[in-house]
């Protein structure tokens, strides 16, 4: 990926298999961020193909919509909807996964984050561990087959790291 005369991405691999899990490690600036965005569709590659399932995302007829249904982010600065509650936020997964509107799914996720005095607010009103475990809540309530994290514990406290993290793993 090249912005102007720079290049943010050059010569990347990078290969998950199913129940893998892998971590994209480099200095501030190095393009992690910028490598996660091509993977969800945010911002397209400059050249080079990025495949999902074995399919080239920036094709021409693939939609792009459907794939980014298949990939759960959690974004460094949260990327969370604030005009809409929590609740509403988490909910708003229920597009790629119906279940979560049942109940039980929902209250498991809730619970697991340690989220349910929440529900009611909006993020401006909470602070960067409990929007960093909302974010969490709301990429694992779509149930994705690729979970990327961006900086997923940068705002947590050592307690909540440890607890955020034997979750995922």
């Amino acid at each position: 990926r090249r912005f102007g005369g720079l290049s943010a991405l050059n010569g990347v691999e990078f290969e998950v298999q199913r129940d893998e899990i892998r971590a994209v490690i480099g200095a501030n600036g190095a393009g992690k961020s910028t490598f996660f965005n091509c993977v969800t569709g945010v911002i397209p590659p400059t050249s080079g193909r990025i495949l999902f399932n074995g399919d080239d995302i920036y094709a021409a007829g693939v939609d792009p919509t459907d794939i980014r249904r298949r990939i759960g982010m959690v974004f460094q600065d949260y990327a969370l909807f604030p005009h809409l509650s929590v609740r509403q936020n988490l909910l708003y997964s229920h597009w790629f996964n119906p279940a979560l509107r049942a109940g039980a799914e929902f209250t498991h996720i809730v619970d697991l984050l340690g989220i349910g005095g929440l529900l009611q607010r909006r993020p401006a009103q909470l602070s960067g561990g409990e929007k960093q475990r909302v974010a969490i809540a709301r990429a694992l309530a779509q149930e994705p087959e690729l979970l990327l994290l961006d900086e997923v514990t940068s705002a947590l406290d050592v307690t909540v790291q440890a607890e955020v993290l034997s979750t995922l793993l």
